[in-house]
Parts: structure tokens; sequence; C-alpha cells
């Protein structure tokens, strides 16, 4: 039972990881890196480590942020990339959420928290919510004020 668990838990983070190579070809077309290759040319090799990856909205299969921690120079810090290849990089509620809880996160770690935005701005879709979700990454952010370093 554990195992089967275990094994879908595995399928789920690959698909979510999966990335449509027709909206890749397009970022590189626009000289733009993926999310997940910015992240993985500004942290050292193998250090990034995701957190809240199976977090999503409703009727979506991942939300467009990643979310995680990892090193620069062997010094550790937060950091998240908003993925311009799903909802063009939309925030959304939970897309903001997820960024709070890692601004929580760095606040407890007393680490720095670094944001690297490529998106539209608000989700639509998701109405009033999409400006819930920045109202928590902008009190967060304020609450971070000289307590932690922002990049």
């Amino acid at each position: 039972m554990r195992e089967e668990i275990l094994r879908e838990l595995i399928a789920k983070k690959e698909r979510i990881k999966r990335v449509d190579e027709k909206s890749m070809e397009k970022q590189h077309e626009l000289g733009k890196l993926t999310a997940r290759e910015r992240i993985e040319v500004l942290l050292d090799p193998g250090s990034f480590v995701e957190v809240n990856n199976f977090t999503k909205g409703i009727g979506y299969e991942t939300e467009n942020v990643i979310t995680g921690y990892g090193t620069i120079d062997r010094r550790p810090v937060a950091v998240f990339a908003q993925d311009f290849m799903l909802l063009d990089g939309t925030l959304g509620e939970v897309h903001g959420l997820k960024i709070a809880k890692l601004f929580d996160l760095a606040m407890r770690l007393g680490i720095p928290i670094i944001g690297l935005y490529d998106s539209m701005g608000a989700r639509i879709q998701d109405g009033i919510g999409a400006l819930g979700g920045f109202g928590e990454v902008f009190y967060r952010s304020s609450l971070a004020s000289g307590v932690i370093p922002q990049i």
C-alpha cells in the first residue's frame, strides 16, 4: 500500500516537472530561460530543494510558480521563479500563497529570498482571489523588510 502511494507521488512529481516542449522552444526563441532553468543557473548545482510542489489551484494540474531553497556559493537562500509557460506566469490566489509560505520559511531560517519574476500580472480567472494572492506576497514582503535581504 505504502509503495503504491509512493509510486503515485513520484509519478505526480515527474508530471509537474514535465515541460511542454513547444512552450520551452517559444521561451528560448524569446531569449528567455524557463523557470527551472533560471533556478538551475542561479543556484549551486544540485542544491535546489523544491517546496510545496503539489500545491495547485482548483482546475489546474500544477501552479505556475516554483518555490524552494538552495545555495549560492554554499550560502543558503530561498528562491521562487514564476513560470511564464503556464498561464503566462499570472499570479493567482494559490500562486501568492506559495510565495508567502516561502517568505515565512526564509524569515524563520533567517536567509535571503530571491524572486525571479516573469508574469503578465493578476490571473483574471481567479477573480478577487488573485488580488488576495498579491496581498499575501506584499504583506510578507513588508514583514521581511529589514529582517532578511530580498532580491
